[in-house]
């Protein structure tokens, strides 16, 4: 069981107007009373099990917590671009804007930051490779830190926003 992630859950739960903060509340003392017990669980089963949550509302959270995951990833290797001097804060910003309505549209995962600034001649093959490695390199230090340290070919931070606009309807 990963507290965060389901953290996160619950926040998209609520944006989206599935669930009150009260039920999140009342969903995670269950969780923990549950871990407890030895039987780990997730919000998205303990939603279901309550009939609070369709299965295909769960699924659109994930949906919405994955890009999340992706979109903090994405804005690591744009602000990396930026620094290395590869692209600039409003390439990097555009292409997020794109990311997140190809998203939006699609209700799926969109195409990463690095194949998008790739695929309009911003960056080549081979400095989306160096960013995806210098990234590996960095994980686990926080953006902030990653941002200090010395240059390997990338930009500024680009614009930031915690959670995804919308969690997109079927």
């Amino acid at each position: 069981m990963n507290a965060q992630p389901d953290f996160l859950f619950g926040k998209l739960a609520v944006k989206a107007g599935f669930l009150t903060e009260d039920q999140v509340q009342d969903l995670v003392e269950q969780q923990v009373e549950a871990a407890r017990a030895g039987i780990p669980t997730t919000l998205g089963e303990l939603c279901q099990a309550r009939n609070l949550l369709t299965f295909s509302q769960v699924q659109r959270v994930l949906l919405a917590q994955e890009f999340h995951d992706v979109r903090e990833e994405d804005r690591l290797l744009g602000q990396l671009a930026v620094k290395n001097g590869f692209a600039s804060e409003d390439e990097v910003a555009r292409a997020l804007d794109e990311q997140r309505r190809l998203y939006q549209e699609e209700h799926r995962l969109p195409k990463r930051l690095g194949e998008i600034l790739a695929g309009i001649g911003t960056l080549s093959e081979q400095q989306v490779d160096a960013l995806l490695k210098a990234q590996v390199r960095l994980a686990g230090e926080t953006v902030a830190s990653a941002i200090a340290a010395p240059k390997i070919a990338v930009p500024a931070e680009a614009p930031a926003e915690l959670l995804p606009q919308t969690i997109p309807s079927e």
